[in-house]
């Protein structure tokens, strides 16, 4: 039988049932010439090893003796293949399988993006928080310099009095 590896390839699925084909005819060219060789059955012989079960001397299409693989000396049974419909119902079940696996993966891809987006817009808005916050603070720290250069100014003036201003919002 040939396989993908014989190729030294990944053979497609045609081409695996073409080779397949090619290695039956081979197989029947060669129990061909076997019969061939052993001669016919005479009519009206009695059976022998080499004729099909059946009346004396039957003989089938074109006066050829009927065989069997089991009957054609030297052979012995031959292997059975396998059904194709088993072939066929891997073949569809890995197809479905595929199909659902792609429908999992576009919503998973859906979901993601919605959530990406939605992330996006969160660090927009933080982003523009952040930047508000950091005018606020220098805004503020300004205020707070010119405060202390206030209290300073009136420390240095009068240094006998004693201001008491609330800090507590540094």
């Amino acid at each position: 039988m040939v396989t993908g590896h014989d190729k030294g390839r990944e053979m497609t699925e045609k081409e695996v049932l073409v080779a397949r084909e090619e290695e039956k005819k081979k197989e029947l060219e060669q129990l061909r010439k076997t019969v061939g060789n052993s001669g016919p059955a005479v009519f009206g012989a009695t059976t022998t090893a080499t004729q099909a079960p059946g009346p004396v001397g039957y003989q089938g299409k074109y006066g050829a003796p009927m065989y069997t693989p089991s009957t054609i000396p030297g052979l012995g049974p031959l292997p059975t293949p396998t059904p194709q419909s088993s072939n066929e119902n891997e073949l569809n079940r890995l197809r479905r399988e595929n199909a659902s696996l792609k429908t999992n993966v576009k919503e998973l891809k859906t979901k993601v993006m919605l959530r990406i987006e939605a992330l996006a817009e969160d660090l927009r808005s933080l982003n523009s928080k952040t930047t508000e916050h950091q005018a606020l603070i220098q805004q503020l720290t300004g205020e707070r310099d010119e405060l202390m250069a206030e209290v300073h100014a009136l420390r240095a003036g009068d240094g006998h009095r004693e201001i008491d201003l609330d800090m507590d919002f540094l």
